[in-house]
């Protein structure tokens, strides 16, 4: 399907309010359950403080293409942002965390509604992806979290 601001705009929200009912779902217990156990043993709350860090930085790095910019340094380490971008997170607690989530992931939705078409196929620089498309940015904003969604369900039994 081609990627059309109306559609972007949809799968945001769907993904957004998917991500946050689960959440909001859990029990206090569940938010201590380790999600990756390499390195820094990420629970489900390490989890979401990363969306919202995600959130953040996606709707920085959209704002920077937009006004001319490049994007991403190129000797940008993600590692080390995600380590460092959770630790910014620590004294938000489970509802303080999916508040902020679900603010935000509005914010990036009107984002994505100012865009026109031409705004759309701008490129900036990932650091993952290299340079790339505006849409393709906005489409990893929710495939990203969906990419850790799978992973949560693994170790929750679902």
């Amino acid at each position: 399907m081609k990627e059309t601001v109306p559609h972007l705009q949809k799968r945001l929200k769907t993904e957004g309010t998917k991500i946050a009912s689960f959440f909001l779902e859990l029990s206090e217990s569940d938010w201590e359950r380790v999600v990756y156990n390499d390195g820094s043993k990420w629970t489900l709350l390490h989890l979401m403080k990363h969306f919202v860090s995600v959130e953040q930085a996606f709707q920085w790095l959209i704002q920077d293409v937009l006004d001319g910019g490049t994007g991403a340094r190129e000797n940008f380490v993600i590692d080390e942002f995600n380590a460092a971008e959770v630790g910014r997170f620590s004294e938000y607690k489970s509802d303080e965390i999916i508040n902020a989530f679900q603010d935000l992931r509005k914010d990036s939705i009107a984002l994505a509604g100012a865009l026109t078409s031409d705004d759309l196929e701008k490129t900036g620089n990932h650091p993952f992806f290299g340079k790339t498309k505006l849409k393709r940015l906005l489409k990893f904003l929710y495939t990203h979290n969906n990419m850790h969604m799978r992973d949560v369900r693994r170790v929750m039994g679902e």
